[in-house]
């Protein structure tokens, strides 16, 4: 009597390497995951379905990732397509455009100067070294420019934007977006119609505009230019001498070091000069003028409306009853002593000398 035994048939390993010349070749992937070297020539490299390993070489290749997740990396001027899937795109050296298509992607640009697209979901691009231009489209992006003069654009929803070593322009889009502009010039924009951003010059002579929503803008070092927008905005020049401008809202303005321009525009500003002599604006509105200390110098304000504006003093920087004079023939604004100092010392002065000022009624201790 015969036995019948089972029979297991293991699969042949496949190989879905495919080499191309140093010619122009054109490679297709599987539906499994494939391999595909281009070496040499101008390569149209095709991955389809599957998590590929395409690497174009020396050309000017086009590479499509296809579905899944794919690995990319190249030399010369050229196109990667991500298409669906989680990718990783490198421009590797040369001039390259690359496009995250659907999924979570992660695009370097490399070398050259580069434009970057990560389509939709949330992508992280990194522009490289060289002037580059990065588009996170939607999702939740995340956008350094690297080194060079770069143009970073948030695109929709909620993105963090850093633009790294160069003159760079930043712009958050839609959503609620936070902007870094790193070292140098750079000019940050929030270009959305709402989402309250969070926008940062660091190093710099840098220009910031909030735009809608209520932002919150830093100069950081050098001489910056911050505008507030719509909302009602926090503004901090930092160091150096900056220029800040509330627009409408409800704003507050605070100078930092050096000698600062502030006006708040439209709304209920509270403006604070702080260190160095500078100059304070309202503009319409009840605003309030700020003084943190005795010895942080001497502020012009230009539009003190006795009617309906207000001085706050700090009690922590001037001390416990401390006591103020107004001359109205000239509108010096004097310091003179508290518990902790005696000496009498100059703070502002109210410009146009309002005859109805009174230090009784318009200084407010906090």
């Amino acid at each position: 009597m015969f036995q019948t035994l089972p029979i297991t048939i293991l699969p042949l390993p496949i190989d879905n390497t495919k080499h191309g010349t140093e010619h122009d070749d054109t490679l297709h992937g599987s539906h499994y995951d494939d391999t595909l070297y281009g070496y040499g020539g101008d390569d149209d490299l095709y991955g389809n379905n599957g998590n590929d390993k395409i690497k174009g070489g020396d050309g000017h290749d086009l590479i499509f990732g296809g579905t899944g997740f794919d690995d990319t990396d190249y030399y010369g001027n050229d196109k990667l397509y991500g298409e669906k899937g989680n990718d990783y795109l490198d421009g590797g050296f040369g001039n390259d455009y690359l496009d995250g298509g659907h999924g979570d992607d992660h695009l370097n640009g490399g070398y050259g100067n580069d434009k970057l697209k990560g389509g939709k979901d949330n992508d992280f691009l990194e522009g490289g070294y060289g002037n580059d231009k990065l588009y996170g489209e939607k999702g939740n992006d995340k956008l350094y420019g690297g080194y060079g003069d770069d143009k970073l654009d948030g695109g929709d929803d909620d993105d963090l934007l850093r633009g790294g070593y160069g003159n760079d322009k930043l712009y958050g889009g839609d959503g609620h977006d936070k902007l870094y502009g790193g070292t140098s010039d750079g000019i940050l924009k929030d270009t959305d119609t709402y989402g309250n951003d969070y926008l940062e010059g660091g190093y710099g002579n840098d220009y910031l505009r909030g735009d809608y929503g209520n932002d919150t803008l830093s100069g950081g070092k050098d001489n910056d230019f911050l505008l507030g927008g719509y909302g009602d905005d926090i503004l901090n020049g930092g160091k150096g001498e900056d220029r800040l401008f509330g627009w409408y809202g409800n704003d507050y303005l605070e100078g930092g070091k050096g000698d600062d321009y502030l006006r708040g525009w439209y709304g209920d500003d509270t403006l604070n000069g702080g260190k160095g002599n500078d100059v304070l604006e309202g503009g319409s509105g009840a605003d309030k003028f700020v003084f943190n200390s005795w010895n942080e110098g001497i502020d012009v304000i230009k539009d003190f409306d006795w009617e309906y504006d207000l001085i706050e003093i700090s009690e922590h920087g001037f001390g416990i009853g401390a006591e103020f004079r107004y001359d109205s023939h000239t509108g010096d604004l004097f310091f003179e002593g508290s518990s902790t100092v005696t000496d009498t010392y100059q703070i502002a002065t109210l410009e146009n000398a309002p005859h109805g000022f009174d230090v009784n009624q318009h200084i407010v201790t906090i």
